[in-house]
């Protein structure tokens, strides 16, 4: 017997019905005040959990389609429901666990020639939407009673056929043995009628064949369909609304992935009346193709603009296609003039799913099985609302009701189109220090992917800051902590923003405070974070096996604090730990203790010297210091060399040195560039080696060269310094001199059109990188490339301020140990993983305790 097409808003859109963008809408208490109702939909009938062996089934074949954003909250009119999209993200989440509803914001079916079969979303879980599919069903209920009632079946599911067909008790039974085969009358009847159920079936998947992957373009046509239906006209969406919307939409995609994506209208606007409600959007959408000529193809959309009477009578706000690929194209409807809503379909058209929230009562990742099971946290559809995949609704002008943010990290990584630096990846044990941009900065690193060894769960860390799309926060709240937020894959593929504040009531704070600690669920992963001006977070990530703890210091000792009342004594004290008992011919070099770039230089040159050499510092005019007048009278040096001109180290000065030596030099350049340039040729020459390594630092601040000059002198190098933007004169010149075999560029902040300049002047160096998220995790880079093979010491310096550190590169050489930088009151978890690393058991320290704590000097995590 004839079978009537599914009333597809009942298991698409009204199985769960309400506005697109308020997830399970459950509203707070004081909602109550603007007359606002929330309805449970109706329930579906039980379905099968699988498929029953021992009856007759049939193999159905055809397109996965997956329709997103279905409906929550039968509102009853499009106004009331823009209130309580209204209520809901303006204030708080409301409880964790809400009215009894089914919620099914994706459905999977199979297209059957016209017909939609709607299948258990579990059964083609790992199956792309768009992909061909053969399953395999149990011959429904309905036709077993009819083939053995001898009644005629509608075997034909193309949705128009109107003959029916007998079909036999043996074929039925023949079924029970081996499934009727796509093509019969059995299967042809099983498809109609499962799609007239309108109830998800279950499924065994045969074969699927992915649809091949397209990319994404910066003109993706949209044909635009405005449709007079249900007592509502066109006339809602004049040609300069419909262009205005999609301006909106393409804008903020083409922002938000850096011109990548974009949408454009595809001819004029087609109008035309219809007498179709939403019960079956895919004939709705196949009448708008036929009259608008749409034909589906990768990167092409159909869009209709349905009344908003339509919404009142049963549409859904919202509904679309979900793409296999970011460049799938697809089909896609709204029921208001809202650009984000739109922004938010085409979203589902290039593949992507709902951004979700996670709340939780006791655990911020209390995940247990799948399918979102969990003991004290419950999955709010569409609960990150900052995000445009979450809600999307408009106000009676049409503006939003809330800012609509900027797309997530998780999003763009999808799609494919994060960009260069864009995403970090961790995966292996230790502590790592990251600095995340904000998602609004649009450029730099905004991701940070964290694997848990102990589960394998993936964390993915973003920021979001006053700024940008991101000012209005949380759907328009103000009571937004912004900061870093934890994400994770939701189990339909969508985004799912974890709870840093778990609590048995709600709140709007879903960012990892300073001060406070992330943990997964697994307990393998730990975050820590540090706010920045610029609203960037630092985050500390450890990551820790099972048996394993997170921020364990390592186990070593301070076998010495080397320190002075000022600078000069502390640099006297290093010189005096370096020479114990002074050779004959003992060489001394000199710089000054008021600014860093010659000291700095003169370091790496006395590393480098074959016996002990220490670096002393001098004021730049006046009487020397007590300290260092004593220090050089017990070197008694034979030769004393000052690097930097007289503006560094004057005349008078220079006189003062020679009671002490009995030869007294001078290197210096035009300016610092030219005294680092000068010095490390000159040093090279003298020790009749070159091919060194070379270390290259900024010439503008101090602490990336403060590992890179003791670094130098430990592996026979040279350090130079330059101009960060543009190579300096000398120290090209000194790189065509020095002929060396391997250049290190310390720190992000040299440009790289410098490392161009660098390639090109040392054609046959290896040309490397060494910078970390701040200076403490460059200077644990520099470290590792320098003990490659591990050290068993290593020389602490506060990375705060420069005088400590500018004698120590010499010490540290003698000492075989690394120079590391520490924040005064602990150590960055950088240092003390490289520590741990490189297996040092001992510490020298520089400088007194308002330099580097003793907290610092025993590697107290930071």
């Amino acid at each position: 017997m004839r079978r009537a097409l599914p009333a597809l808003a009942t298991t698409a859109t009204a199985a769960a019905a309400g506005l697109l963008g308020a997830g399970a809408l459950v509203l707070p208490a004081w909602a109550d005040d603007l007359g606002v109702t929330a309805a449970a939909g109706p329930a579906a009938p039980p379905a099968a959990e699988t498929v029953d062996d021992d009856a007759p089934t049939a193999l159905l074949s055809g397109t996965l389609r997956v329709l997103a954003d279905v409906d929550h909250v039968s509102a009853g009119s499009l106004e009331t429901a823009r209130r309580q999209a209204a209520a809901s993200l303006g204030g708080a989440m409301g409880p964790a666990s809400g009215p009894d509803r089914r919620l099914d914001p994706v459905a999977p079916y199979l297209q059957v020639g016209g017909v939609w079969v709607p299948l258990r979303a579990s059964a083609v879980a790992d199956v792309a939407p768009g992909s061909a599919v053969t399953v395999r069903v149990q011959v429904p209920e309905p036709v077993v009673q009819a083939v053995e009632g001898g009644e005629r079946l509608d075997a034909v599911p193309d949705g128009r056929a109107s003959a029916t067909t007998a079909i036999s008790e043996r074929t039925l039974d023949a079924a029970a043995d081996t499934s009727a085969a796509s093509s019969s009358p059995l299967a042809g009847a099983s498809a109609v009628a499962a799609a007239a159920a309108a109830t998800p079936v279950a499924a065994q998947v045969v074969t699927a064949t992915k649809p091949a992957a397209t990319g994404v373009t910066s003109s993706q046509p949209v044909t635009v369909v405005a449709v007079s239906m249900l007592g509502g006209s066109d006339s809602y969406y004049s040609d300069s609304t419909v262009d205005s919307l999609l301006s909106s939409a393409s804008d903020y995609w083409g922002e938000q992935t850096g011109g990548a994506v974009g949408f454009r209208r595809d001819g004029a606007v087609t109008r035309y009346s219809s007498s179709m409600g939403c019960s079956d959007p895919n004939a709705l959408w196949s009448e708008a193709a036929q009259r608008a000529g749409f034909t589906q193809g990768a990167g092409k959309h159909l869009l209709l603009l349905l009344p908003p009477q339509a919404y009142a009578s049963g549409c859904s706000y919202g509904l679309g296609s979900v793409g296999a690929s970011p460049g799938a194209g697809g089909v896609t409807y709204v029921t208001d003039a809202s650009w984000p809503a739109i922004a938010h379909e085409l979203g589902h058209n290039m593949s992507l799913l709902h951004a979700n929230r996670l709340q939780c009562g006791s655990a911020v990742d209390e995940a247990v099985g799948t399918s979102a099971s969990y003991r004290s946290c419950s999955v709010q559809e569409y609960g990150d609302r900052t995000d445009v995949m979450s809600s999307a609704a408009a106000r009676s002008d049409g503006t939003p009701v809330q800012a609509t943010g900027s797309a997530s990290a998780f999003e763009l990584a999808r799609m494919g189109l994060l960009g260069s630096g864009g995403r970090a990846t961790v995966t292996s044990t230790g502590t790592t220090s990251w600095t995340v941009q904000p998602l609004s900065s649009l450029s730099g690193l905004r991701s940070v992917l964290v694997t848990d060894p102990r589960s394998g769960d993936v964390y993915d860390l973003e920021v979001r800051a006053n700024s940008g799309r991101d000012t209005f926060g949380w759907g328009g709240s103000t009571r937004v902590t912004y900061g870093l937020r934890v994400l994770k894959a939701n189990d339909d593929g969508g985004s799912l923003l974890l709870d840093p504040t778990p609590t048995t009531g709600t709140d709007s704070n879903v960012a990892v405070a300073p001060g406070s600690t992330f943990t997964s669920a697994a307990g393998g992963v730990a975050v820590r974070t540090t706010s920045n001006a610029d609203g960037s977070v630092t985050a500390q990530v450890s990551v820790a096996a099972a048996g394993q703890e997170h921020w364990q210091a390592p186990a070593t000792s301070v076998t010495a604090r080397l320190q002075g009342d000022d600078r000069y004594g502390t640099a006297a004290a290093v010189s005096g730990a370096l020479v114990k008992a002074p050779a004959s011919g003992q060489r001394v070099f000199v710089a000054s203790g008021s600014t860093f770039p010659d000291a700095l230089a003169a370091g790496a040159a006395a590393g480098r010297a074959g016996s002990p050499t220490p670096v002393v510092l001098v004021p730049a005019s006046g009487a020397l210091p007590d300290a260092v007048a004593a220090e050089l009278r017990r070197l008694s040096a034979s030769r004393i060399t000052v690097v930097g001109g007289a503006k560094a180290v004057d005349d008078g000065v220079l006189g003062q040195l020679r009671a002490y030596a009995g030869t007294v030099d001078r290197v210096q350049g035009d300016d610092r560039y030219g005294t680092s340039a000068a010095l490390a040729t000159a040093v090279a020459r003298d020790s009749g080696s070159g091919g060194g390594p070379v270390f290259l630092a900024t010439g503008r601040d101090f602490p990336d060269a403060l590992s890179g000059a003791a670094a130098a002198g430990q592996l026979g190098g040279s350090l130079l310094l330059t101009d960060p933007g543009a190579l300096s004169g000398p120290t090209l010149s000194a790189l065509t001199a020095l002929r060396p075999n391997r250049v290190y560029v310390l720190g992000g902040g040299i440009s790289d059109a410098v490392v161009s300049q660098v390639t090109s002047a040392a054609p046959g160096a290896a040309v490397k990188r060494l910078a970390g998220a701040d200076r403490y995790e460059t200077s644990a880079l520099v470290a590792d490339t320098a003990a490659a093979q591990g050290a068993g010491s290593v020389v602490l310096a506060t990375g705060a301020d420069f005088p400590d550190a500018l004698t120590g590169g010499p010490l540290a050489v003698s000492l075989r140990a690394p120079l590391l930088l520490v924040q005064p009151t602990c150590a960055p978890g950088p240092v003390v993983d490289e520590v741990k690393k490189l297996g040092a058991t001992t510490s020298t320290v520089l400088g007194g305790t308002r330099s580097v704590s003793d907290a610092a000097a025993a590697l107290n995590r930071c």
